[in-house]
C-alpha cells in the first residue's frame, strides 16, 4: 500500500501539501519529521510532516519525498497544537509559523537537491568518555602499593581512585571495568586529581560512541514539556 504524507512548507500558504513516500522511507517517517520535497518546477524545501496516511490526493500528480534528513521527529503533537493555536490567533498560515519557529539551519531550501542536502547539518554521533584502571594496577598487590603512595603524596587522587574502585565493582569482582567519567566526577570530584591520575598512567581514558536516546528514553526536554499556564492554554 502506497504511503503519503502531508507536509507543511515554510511558505505563506494555508494548507499542507501531499507527497508520496518512497518504499525505502516507508515506516521511518512520522509526524514531526523533516523531509526535503520538490515544490514548483525547480525548487526544493525542507518541510515538516503534518500527517502520514494512505489516501492519494485527487486532481494532481503526486511528487515523491526527495530526502529524509533524520528519522527522529523534531516536533511533538503538543507543539503542533501550539502552532495551530498561533496560526488561528494571529491569522497566519502554518508555513509562516514554521518559518518563524524553526532556525534556518533546520529548514534549508534551494534550486538543487544536492545543494539543500549539503546545507543540512550532519548527524553527529554522541560520544562519552570512559575511564578504566590501567593494566599495571589491576593486580591487588600493585593497587594496594598505589594506595599507600597516594595516601602520603596525593590524598585527593586517592579519594578519586577509591571512588573508581567502588563504582567499577572491582572489590566484588576483581575486574577493572570501564565506567563513565561523568559518573566518576559527580559530587565535586577534583578535575586536577583526575588529570593527575591520567598523567601517572593510573587511569586509561577512552571516548566511545553512545546510542542516541529514543523517544521513550529519559529525554525530559522533549517528552515532558513544561506545563502551560491557563492563559497559554
Amino acid at each position: 500500500m502506497q504511503t503519503f504524507v502531508d507536509v507543511i512548507l515554510p511558505l505563506p500558504l494555508r494548507r499542507a501539501f501531499t507527497y508520496s513516500l518512497p518504499q525505502a522511507l516507508a515506516g521511518r517517517v512520522r509526524a514531526g519529521c523533516r523531509v526535503v520535497v520538490p515544490f514548483g518546477r525547480k525548487r526544493y524545501y525542507t518541510g515538516i510532516v503534518w500527517r502520514v496516511h494512505y489516501t492519494p490526493p485527487v486532481g494532481y500528480e503526486v511528487k515523491p519525498v526527495a530526502a529524509l534528513p533524520a528519522d527522529e521527529p523534531i516536533l511533538l503533537p503538543r507543539q503542533f497544537q501550539f502552532w495551530q493555536w498561533i496560526g488561528d490567533y494571529y491569522l497566519c498560515a502554518p508555513g509562516d509559523v514554521m518559518k518563524a519557529a524553526l532556525p534556518s539551519g533546520l529548514k534549508p531550501e534551494g534550486d538543487d537537491l544536492n545543494e539543500v542536502e549539503a546545507m543540512l547539518p550532519a548527524a553527529r554521533p554522541q560520544r562519552e568518555v570512559y575511564v578504566q584502571l590501567a593494566p599495571a594496577y589491576r593486580e591487588e598487590a600493585a593497587l594496594h602499593a598505589l594506595f599507600d603512595t597516594l595516601q602520603r603524596r596525593a590524598p585527593k587522587q586517592l579519594d578519586l581512585l577509591m571512588r573508581y574502585v567502588e563504582q567499577s565493582g572491582y572489590l566484588a569482582t576483581g575486574q577493572a571495568k570501564a565506567i563513565s567519567k561523568v559518573a566518576l566526577m559527580r559530587d565535586d570530584a577534583s578535575p586536577a586529581a583526575f588529570n593527575g591520575l591520567v598523567a601517572k598512567q593510573v587511569f586509561e581514558v577512552e571516548s566511545r560512541e553512545t546510542e542516541r536516546q529514543d523517544e521513550g528514553a529519559d529525554a525530559t526536554v522533549l517528552t515532558q514539556p513544561y506545563p502551560l499556564s491557563a492563559p497559554q492554554q
